[in-house]
């Protein structure tokens, strides 16, 4: 059973204090009927009782604990301080009795000794009256009814002894806050002076008041059980009601779960094989010694079934040969057609994806596909940014790699330069060896085969660029050693690599006034000429560099530098592959394609919403190339198939695209697309047949428009010169305007001077003649012959 705490609401008492005293005195004022529940149940037979006993005791044991004790003690200590200062010992002694009884189930001699002294059970409900009556005098009716309703009960049998005891519970734990005792015995119940098999205790009165009420306590009733009405179940019904569609409904009683994201350690994966070329020799045969070799095939060799089967095979293989020399079996019967057109779509598909090591994300600062071999390719990381934040508490890594595109998960070299890359270079002469430009001005030479991972030569800082070398070229020369680099420090140095200590040559780039060029990118083709270099600059003007001139300005020429120049820098500058004398730039928000003799662009694309980083031209396609954004889009260029539009674009990702490389050469590749972005990750492409296989008569008509183009810029620069020569012709006349005003008033004058004269001496004349006529008239006949 549970003590239930009293709702009493005195002025005079500490309240609080009060009702749990009260509830605990009424608690241990049942221990009597407990006690006598468990005598029986002990020494019946019967399982009702012993049932009652166990539930009773599971209940009570939690209550008698040296907690419950210390709290008793404080309670009745405020709420009965007169009869507490009499029987306080005795309460403890009592209380400790009874939880002995319900943590082992029997009384110890202390506990039947503190059961029979019959001062602490006479006195025990005297002090409880007193207490209550002091509060609420009321309360004893209270008291009463209870104890006569638990009496009337107590009497059916002791199977219904714990029915009554919950019952009772419930019906006195009112909403109003009414709390009664447990009942008490009375004539019709055993006594506690009777003979109990286990323990015996002081007599109990019926009438002692135990709990306090606010108001009297109705006597309740109990009601059983029973059937009002039973329905049988028919079909008689079933023509007036329509067949509800199955519904299927679900519950979930799972608590709701959300998706979370863990970065997790990358498992590093390698990929290693191994391959036999040697034929399949016994095992006692080493086929690296030659002795055992001989000695193998000269046993071969007089066996009589190798005999036989030379016999067999000799025929054979003479008729193949005679075959293959009168035929040739590698003759292509269609070469003279050509590539048939192709009507696929323009597409791409990615393949792999390549990913820096490095916890750090950097840029792909440059791409470098190997020369030979379409498997490798070769991509430096570095970050331009000046101060970024990323190196605030850390330094930026300085590994490149040389990746295996058949496995993208471990690059296969590992450089290791002293500063980061920012370009990287294969020798198209020697492919192991690699020559890259560094964030901090150094130039750094790398052989796989010697070296591995370190650089073989590192250039001296003091004769090195002084700013990042932005790009790098192998330049043609007898040895293959040689190489060229720019830097937006102006300066253009050459190099040989087995003397790195200071360049060979010096060029600083510069315009006619003076004023320094920073170079942001270079190109060099030997086709194009072994002296001629082209530079992009970081102001967006193009240089041309020919060491054959280099009396003249150092050999440069500066193209266009008014509307024609880029307004930013410019990122990639490279030769046509088919068509070496025009070149493209990228730089601001286009791409454009200039030719030598001209310093103005003959050709320029639509500008992009976003900003452009970087391009290259395909292999194989002479009109074809490709652009990169900062929006991390793609736009592939076919000015054979149309020249106002990109012909294909394709999303990569989301963050920047900051290089590009196609693999292959004029003659064969074209189809892989490696495409690097600002967060150090490489997106390998494959595009369509279309963007790839050369179609007939491109070159000659990417050629014929690009010449085209030419002329037109041409005819256009000489009308412009034809206008500035009449405005100068113009501007020329209308200085010399007031000089020949006089000169022709003068004429004038001189005219006039001239004509007087003549008329003058005309009149002169005519008078002399006029004289000579009246002379000759006025003489006489005679006088002539006179």
């Amino acid at each position: 059973m549970k003590a239930h705490a009293f709702t009493l609401e005195p002025s005079s008492f500490p309240l609080d204090h009060f009702q749990i005293g009260l509830g605990t005195i009424m608690f241990l004022r049942h221990i009597a009927i407990v006690t006598l529940c468990a005598a029986v149940a002990t020494g019946a037979t019967n399982n009702a009782a012993k049932e009652c006993w166990s539930r009773v005791s599971a209940t009570l044991k939690p209550i008698f604990s040296s907690d419950a004790l210390d709290l008793c003690t404080k309670d009745l200590a405020v709420a009965a301080p007169s009869w507490w200062s009499a029987f306080s010992d005795d309460f403890k002694q009592l209380f400790n009795a009874s939880s002995s009884f319900f943590t082992t189930g029997k009384f110890t001699t202390p506990a039947l000794n503190a059961w029979n002294n019959s001062k602490v059970c006479q006195q025990w409900y005297v002090g409880v009256e007193d207490a209550i009556k002091k509060v609420d005098p009321p309360c004893s009716i209270a008291v009463t009814n209870a104890t006569q309703v638990v009496t009337s009960k107590w009497n059916a049998s002791i199977s219904e002894f714990m029915q009554a005891l919950d019952q009772w519970a419930a019906e006195v734990s009112q909403p109003n806050g009414v709390t009664t005792k447990a009942p008490s015995t009375t004539a019709n119940a055993p006594s506690l002076t009777s003979s109990a098999p286990v323990t015996s205790s002081a007599p109990v009165t019926s009438s002692a008041p135990v709990a306090t009420t606010a108001a009297p306590l109705q006597t309740p009733t109990h009601v059983d059980a029973k059937v009002i009405e039973s329905i049988p179940s028919t079909d008689q019904f079933d023509h007036d009601y329509v067949k509800r569609r199955p519904m299927i409904g679900r519950l979930d009683t799972t608590s709701d779960m959300s998706e979370h994201e863990v970065n997790t350690e990358r498992l590093v994966t390698k990929n290693s094989s191994m391959r036999h070329v040697e034929g399949g020799w016994p095992k006692d045969v080493d086929s690296a010694e030659q002795n055992d070799v001989q000695r193998f095939r000269k046993k071969v060799e007089k066996d009589d079934e190798y005999k036989q089967a030379v016999k067999f095979l000799g025929p054979v293989a003479e008729r193949g040969l005679k075959q293959n020399n009168t035929i040739n079996i590698y003759q292509d019967y269609f070469a003279h057609m050509g590539e048939p057109a192709t009507t696929e779509q323009p597409s791409a598909k990615g393949l792999a994806v390549f990913r820096d090591p490095e916890s750090v994300r950097r840029t792909v600062s440059k791409i470098d596909w190997h020369p030979e071999s379409p498997q490798r390719m070769a991509a430096c990381y570095c970050i331009l940014n000046f101060q970024d934040p990323k190196f605030v508490n850390s330094r930026m890594p300085s590994n490149s790699y040389i990746w295996d595109v058949m496995n993208p998960n471990t690059p296969e070299v590992v450089l290791k330069p002293l500063s980061p890359l920012c370009c990287l270079r294969y020798n198209p002469k020697s492919v192991d060896q690699l020559v890259g430009g560094s964030y901090n001005g150094l130039i750094s030479f790398f052989d796989i085969r010697k070296s591995g991972s370190s650089p073989v030569e590192t250039s001296m800082i003091e004769h090195s660029h002084h700013d990042p070398v932005y790009d790098v070229f192998w330049i043609s020369s007898k040895t293959g050693n040689q190489c060229c680099s720019v830097s937006t420090d102006g300066s253009m140095l050459w190099w040989d690599i087995r003397h790195l200590a200071q360049p060979t040559h010096r060029i600083l780039l510069s315009d006619k006034d003076g004023q320094v060029l920073g170079g942001s990118s270079m190109e060099y083709n030997t086709e194009a000429g072994p002296t001629k270099y082209l530079v992009g600059t970081e102001q967006g003007v193009v240089l041309s560099v020919n060491l054959r001139n280099i009396k003249q300005n150092n050999g440069i020429v500066v193209y266009d530098t008014g509307a024609g120049k880029h307004h930013g820098p410019i990122y990639t500058i490279q030769r046509n592959p088919s068509h070496n004398k025009f070149f493209m730039t990228i730089g601001d928000w286009t791409a454009r394609v200039w030719c030598e003799d001209l310093k103005t662009p003959i050709m320029s694309t639509t500008y992009h919403e976003s900003y452009v980083t970087s391009g290259c031209w395909s292999p194989t396609r002479a009109g074809v190339f490709f652009v990169t954004r900062m929006d991390g889009v793609v736009d592939v260029w076919d000015f054979f198939y149309r020249q106002n539009v990109a012909a294909y674009s394709h999303k990569v990702g989301d963050v920047p695209l900051s290089a590009i490389s196609v693999q292959g050469n004029s003659q064969s590749g074209g189809k892989l697309v490696a495409v690097g972005d600002s967060n150090g990750m490489i997106s390998l492409l494959e595009v369509s047949d279309g963007l790839a296989i050369p179609q007939s008569n491109e070159k000659a008509a990417i050629n014929g428009m690009f010449e085209r183009e030419t002329k037109r810029e041409k005819n256009l620069e000489a009308r412009e010169k034809e206008q500035k020569r009449k405005k100068a012709t113009m501007d020329e006349g209308k200085v010399d305007e007031l000089p020949s005003t006089k000169d022709e008033k003068m004429e004038e004058l001189l005219r006039t001077v001239d004509a007087n004269f003549l008329n003058m001496i005309k009149e002169a004349e005519d008078t002399e003649n006029k004289n000579m006529e009246h002379k000759t008239d006025s003489m006489k006949p005679g006088d002539e012959d006179n």
